[in-house]
């Protein structure tokens, strides 16, 4: 149309002119109110990452205060560098959904303001309006910078906290490295404690699936190295990750793809991070002393693929599969 400005970089100004914010942008619910709207948006970057896409993440410069919207979101960008963390920026984009996450889009935007503001990560927390759902607690947070705290839900007595469900190792669903996390305990395999395609195995699944946390490293590294965890396996008698160890401390942005939440880790972590409910680093001492004309015998395991007890094997089974030995 004759008139209409060139919408360049020139003309992000004026965009930033009528500003929403991202909590209105986020809403209650799963998916944004504001999908395929043209939005002008003003925030402290808080993150920039290459995984699971390349982009930043964008807060208010001041929260709306209400818990139940997000005041973060991600902008999904090929041009964004880490200079650019901690600066406010302001951007034009249309707000989309892309496999259920609310995102913007744009590689041209206005620092409003080039001085470093800080950003202090918020704990996760459950909420009774969560209605026993894991996965709305971190509907919440999406693409805020959070932190994994001691306690998760102060609602019940004791620290409910994250769990490592899987160690760090490679994940055929994503094609890379990268650990998950469950809350309040490990995933079981549904099957260990119920009948197979049972509603009790059904309901376990679908637990699992609203507990589980996906570990992301911002950026891709090579096979056995964390970027966030620096020594690991540098002094391995006290920082190994093994399951069921408690992560705290753990920051990072939420995100959301394929039916999984995932946090994409912004800080640097120790051992002190990873606090072993299971220790493993004490071992017994044995006495291998016996009788003249005697022996000491040492037994050995080893783990057998796919080979499990279980009590559901015969008629209460339904698929009719060996269950392995009674």
């Amino acid at each position: 149309t004759v008139g209409m400005p060139n919408l360049a970089e020139s003309y992000v100004p004026f965009v930033c002119a009528d500003l929403t914010m991202i909590s209105e942008i986020q809403g209650t619910g799963s998916s944004s109110p504001l999908v395929g709207e043209s939005v002008a948006v003003q925030g402290v970057v808080t993150a920039v990452v290459s995984l699971p896409k390349k982009g930043f993440y964008l807060r208010d410069e001041v929260a709306d205060g209400n818990p139940l919207t997000s005041d973060g979101i991600f902008v999904e960008s090929g041009s964004a560098d880490s200079q650019l963390v901690g600066r406010t920026v302001c951007l034009g984009s249309e707000v989309a959904e892309s496999y259920g996450q609310t995102q913007l889009a744009a590689d041209t935007w206005e620092v409003t303001n080039s001085d470093y503001t800080a950003t202090v990560a918020t704990n996760i927390e459950v909420l009774e309006a969560d209605n026993g759902s894991f996965a709305t607690t971190l509907e919440r947070y999406e693409g805020m910078l959070v932190n994994l705290p001691e306690d998760i839900n102060q609602l019940e007595e004791g620290e409910q906290n994250m769990r490592v469900s899987r160690s760090f190792s490679f994940n055929y669903d994503s094609f890379r490295n990268n650990m998950t996390l469950a809350h309040m305990r490990p995933n079981m395999q549904p099957n260990q404690l119920n009948v197979a395609g049972s509603p009790e195995s059904v309901a376990a699944a679908e637990q699992n699936d609203d507990y589980r946390l996906v570990i992301e490293s911002s950026s891709s590294a090579a096979n056995g190295e964390i970027p966030y965890y620096p020594n690991f396996g540098i002094v391995p008698e006290n920082n190994y990750i093994r399951i069921d160890d408690s992560v705290i401390g753990m920051e990072g942005v939420i995100n959301y793809s394929f039916g999984d939440y995932s946090l994409t880790v912004t800080n640097e972590l120790t051992s002190d991070n990873f606090v072993h409910n299971l220790p493993r680093t004490d071992s017994p001492d044995l006495d291998e002393t016996v009788a003249e004309d005697h022996f000491a015998i040492r037994v050995a395991s080893q783990n057998l693929f796919n080979y499990f007890n279980s009590p559901f094997g015969g008629d209460q089974n339904q698929f009719g599969q060996s269950r392995g030995a009674d």
